[in-house]
Order: structure tokens, then C-alpha cells, then sequence
């Protein structure tokens, strides 16, 4: 297959985020854009040249369609998912690809039953400086990474531009834990392998126009006994974003917001990548977990961040969550593939 043909389900920011790299994508076309919302579907569809439709099942049922993309609300990826590797589809769904990892392992199974590929849109270890860490790390040039923590600290949804109604919902959205840190809880599990165990402290302290916790602590127990640790939440006045790997060889210190890294080696050299040199060493990240995904369905390879490393995420953030309103630290798995 030299062509895929796609379809879009969930119109929003996300959506057209992931589609605006397929122009840029030779193998990729967006040939349907799906919403419950047939508006949005429309608007979208004007933009990119495509069709339109609010009805999912007759998309699924297209025969000229390949694979769909999802970027809907959290909670309906699953749902959305296992319909579309029913339907022979293959699929990409953002993340986090569930709020369960029960969910998680469904997803994985329907795309096993339908031999149908899944992959998870997990982007932020394709940007800068998160994707030069793992290269130098998973490359053994700063020995073997035993300790890790990370910081992002946000304030609510209210009149930003990511705020819809479904953010405000735990049902929905899992909270920050879900909707915002699966991307350095991924990261992390690049750097430091399977995840044993997780402990947490949660609490509500900062935000009233949600239903959920906005403040997290959390520490995970990698392989090997490595500890590595999340500050979380939508509680602060002014946001902060960065973190620390420590490795045998080096100690590396990031900063999200500036995109600068310090790192220093074990005889003493310091290593200062420019922020701008480094992010134009690289593909943008949208357009290269895009164009893995269209790749791997076009020419049958597998897809780079497939459903197992998805699951791990989940099962990292529902057993933090868990963790937290139980007061005890929880095992991992949850459940088995």
C-alpha cells in the first residue's frame, strides 16, 4: 500500500494539530473528517479539502478507508478505538490512550483480534530537549540513569485556550495526571524501563471549577528499584516546567520552558546544547509520530509507540491516582495483556 487514506475523529484543537502534518506526509491523505458536532466536522473539512460527516459508524464502515486518527475527549478514546479496529481500521489515538488500563488492554486486544496496527500519540519524546535525552542516554553516553524528577505546574482551564468542558470533568479528562503528565510519564519510561510500583498524595487545594484533584506528588518505582519522581497539577499561580535525570556518567538538568539543558559529565565537562540549534535538529514532533503511524500501515512495519507502551503510561496515572485516594502504594501491573 503506497496510499493511506484517513479519517479524522474529533474535530477539535487536537484534531487539527495531528491532520496538519499530513500535507507535509507523501503516503498520507485526509479523505473524512468525523464529529459528533457536524459543524466542526465541516470546518475542518472546508480547511484540509475533505468530506464531512457526524456519523461514525457509516465512516467506520467506508471500505476506501485505511486507518483513522482519534482526538477526542479522553474517556472516548477506547470506545472509539476498539470500533475502529472492528471495522479493519488501523489507528492512531491521542493521548492518553485510556483512563483505565482494563480499557487500555481492550484497545490492545481488538487491534490483535483485527490485525489492525495501534499506535499512541505520545509526542513529547520527539521534542527537543526531551528527544536528545533519551538519544544520549538509550547511546550509553552518560552511563546507566537510576534517578529522575520532573515538574510541571500549570494553572486551571478557565479562559485558556484549551479549555472545554470535558477538562473540568475527572470523568472525562482523568485530570492532570491524564490530561497533561502521561507526556513526562512516558518520557520517564523511556529512560527508566517498566514501572513496579507508585505511591501518591492528591488533593483538591487551588481550583474549584473542577471535580477532581489539582495538586499531585508522585513517586514511581521503576526496574531495579530506580525511583523517579512527578510534581503535578493545575495549582499554581505562575507555571514552572522542568526536571533532572541522574546517571552514573552524568547529571542532566532541563527546562521545558526555555528548552535549555546543563549537563554535566563525570570528569567535569559541561554540556550546554543551544535551545534552537537543538530544536532544529529535529523533526517537529506532530509530524514525525504522523508520519510513523501513516509509514507503518503504508509499507506494514511496526508502528513506533505501540498500545503496550500506551498501557504503562495508564497504568502509572490510575495507580497514582489510586495510590492517593487509598493511602497505599500500589503494585504494577494493574492488569496483564
Amino acid at each position: 500500500m503506497a496510499n493511506v487514506r484517513l479519517a479524522l475523529i474529533g474535530c477539535g484543537r487536537m484534531g487539527r494539530s495531528l491532520v496538519s502534518a499530513l500535507p507535509l506526509i507523501p503516503e498520507g491523505e485526509l479523505v473524512l473528517a468525523v464529529d459528533a458536532k457536524v459543524e466542526a466536522a465541516e470546518k475542518l473539512a472546508a480547511e484540509f479539502g475533505c468530506e464531512a460527516t457526524s456519523d461514525l459508524h457509516g465512516a467506520l464502515a467506508r471500505e476506501d478507508l485505511d486507518a483513522v486518527i482519534i482526538a477526542t475527549p479522553n474517556n472516548k478514546h477506547p470506545e472509539h478505538a476498539i470500533l475502529a479496529a472492528r471495522a479493519g481500521k488501523h489507528v492512531l489515538t491521542e493521548k492518553p490512550m485510556a483512563l483505565h488500563a482494563e480499557d487500555a488492554v481492550a484497545m490492545i486486544r481488538a487491534a490483535h483480534e483485527a490485525r489492525v496496527k495501534l499506535m499512541v500519540a505520545q509526542v513529547l519524546r520527539y521534542v527537543t530537549p526531551f528527544v536528545w535525552m533519551i538519544e544520549q542516554i538509550k547511546g550509553g553516553a552518560w552511563g546507566e540513569p537510576f534517578s529522575g524528577q520532573v515538574t510541571r505546574l500549570s494553572g486551571g482551564w478557565t479562559g485558556g485556550s484549551y479549555d472545554e468542558p470535558w477538562r473540568h470533568s475527572m470523568a472525562e479528562s482523568g485530570g492532570a495526571l491524564f490530561e497533561i503528565h502521561v507526556h513526562e510519564i512516558d518520557f520517564m519510561c523511556c529512560v527508566f524501563g517498566r514501572p513496579e510500583a507508585v505511591w501518591a498524595v492528591t488533593g483538591q487545594f487551588f481550583l474549584d471549577d473542577v471535580d477532581y484533584y489539582d495538586t499531585a506528588e508522585v513517586l514511581v518505582r521503576f526496574e531495579g528499584g530506580k525511583p523517579v519522581q512527578f510534581f503535578t497539577g493545575n495549582c499554581a499561580i505562575e507555571g514552572v516546567y522542568d526536571g533532572k535525570i541522574l546517571c552514573t556518567g552524568a547529571n542532566a538538568y532541563f527546562n521545558r520552558g526555555t528548552g535549555q539543558v546543563h549537563v554535566r559529565l563525570a570528569d567535569g565537562t559541561v554540556i550546554e546544547p543551544n535551545a534552537q540549534e537543538l530544536a532544529a535538529a529535529y523533526e517537529p514532533g506532530v509530524k514525525r509520530e504522523v508520519r510513523e503511524f501513516v509509514e507503518a500501515v503504508a509499507y506494514d512495519r511496526p508502528v513506533t509507540i505501540p498500545g503496550e507502551e500506551g498501557l504503562r503510561v495508564v497504568e502509572i496515572a490510575e495507580g497514582a491516582i489510586l495510590a492517593g485516594e487509598q493511602g497505599e502504594v500500589i503494585s504494577l501491573p494493574l492488569v496483564q495483556v
